[in-house]
C-alpha cells in the first residue's frame, strides 16, 4: 500500500471516528432536550392535579357547610316545636335565647355556604381556562415527544451506519496500522493530523529536521509530544510510484 493510500484510509478512519462522536453527541442532545420536555409535561400533568384538588377541597367545605346547616336546622325545628309546648315563662325565656343562637348560626352558615358556592363557581371558571391552556400545552408536547422519538430512531439509524462506515475503514486499513490507530484512540480523538509548515497540525510541537524530512518523503511518523500520526500530503504524489520509500 502507497503512503498517499495509507494516509487516506487512516483520514477516512479518523473522519469516520470524528462522524460517530458528532453523531453521539447529537443524539445525547437530543435525549436531554426529550428529558426537558418530559419534565415540562410531568409538572403540567402536576399543575392540573392540583387544580382538581383545590376544586375538591372547595367542593368538600361546601358539603360540611350544607351537612353543618342541615343540621342547625334540624336542631332548630326541634326547639321551635319544643317552645310551642312550653308553658313556663323561665324555661320558654331560656328556649327562646336558644333559638335565637341557632337562627343567627343559621344565618352566618348560610352566608357563609353562599360566599363558598361563589367561590367555586369562580374557581371552577378560573380552572377551567387553566385547564384548556395547559391540555393545549400537553398536546403540544405530546406532539413533540411523538416527533423527538421519530427522530432519535433516525439519528440512531444514521450512527450505525456510521459506526458500520467506521468498521469498513477499519479493515481497509493495514492490520499492523490498526492497532496502532486504535491504541491512540484510547488518548485522543484525531490520532492521525498533517503536519503544518514544521509543527503537529495538533498540539503545534515543532518537529525536529530529521523527522521532518522524513515525513517529507512520505512517511508516517508519532509526533514526539502528543505522539498523534503526522503526515503531509504535499510530497505523497511524487511517492506512489516508489512505494519503496515509504514507511510504515
Amino acid at each position: 500500500m502507497s503512503a498517499r493510500h495509507l494516509v487516506e484510509k487512516l483520514k477516512a478512519l479518523s473522519s469516520a471516528h470524528e462522524a460517530i462522536s458528532a453523531a453521539q453527541s447529537l443524539i445525547k442532545q437530543h435525549l436531554d432536550q426529550t428529558k426537558q420536555k418530559e419534565n415540562s409535561l410531568a409538572q403540567l400533568k402536576n399543575s392540573i392535579a392540583s387544580l382538581d384538588a383545590e376544586a375538591r377541597e372547595a367542593q368538600k367545605k361546601i358539603d360540611l357547610l350544607e351537612l353543618e346547616l342541615s343540621a342547625i336546622q334540624e336542631q332548630d325545628s326541634k326547639l321551635q316545636k319544643k317552645l310551642k309546648t312550653v308553658k313556663k315563662q323561665k324555661e320558654a325565656l331560656a328556649l327562646e335565647k336558644e333559638v335565637a343562637q341557632f337562627a343567627r348560626r343559621k344565618y352566618d352558615t348560610e352566608r357563609e355556604l353562599e360566599s363558598s358556592c361563589q367561590e367555586l363557581f369562580n374557581l371552577k371558571q378560573q380552572h377551567h381556562t387553566t385547564k384548556t391552556k395547559i391540555l393545549s400545552e400537553q398536546d403540544a408536547l405530546k406532539t413533540e415527544l411523538a416527533a423527538c422519538t421519530k427522530h432519535e430512531n433516525t439519528l440512531r439509524q444514521k450512527l450505525s451506519s456510521i459506526e458500520q462506515s467506521w468498521v469498513n475503514a477499519l479493515n481497509d486499513v493495514p492490520e499492523e496500522w490498526q492497532s496502532k490507530y486504535t491504541r491512540m484512540l484510547n488518548s485522543v480523538s484525531n490520532p492521525i493530523v498533517q503536519i503544518s509548515s514544521s509543527v503537529c497540525g495538533a498540539c503545534f510541537y515543532t518537529i525536529v529536521e530529521k523527522d521532518l524530512q522524513r515525513i517529507k518523503l512520505g512517511e508516517i511518523l508519532p509526533c514526539r509530544s502528543c505522539y498523534r500520526f503526522l503526515y503531509s500530503d504535499a510530497h505523497l504524489s511524487p511517492l506512489e510510484t516508489s512505494e519503496s520509500q515509504a514507511s510504515y
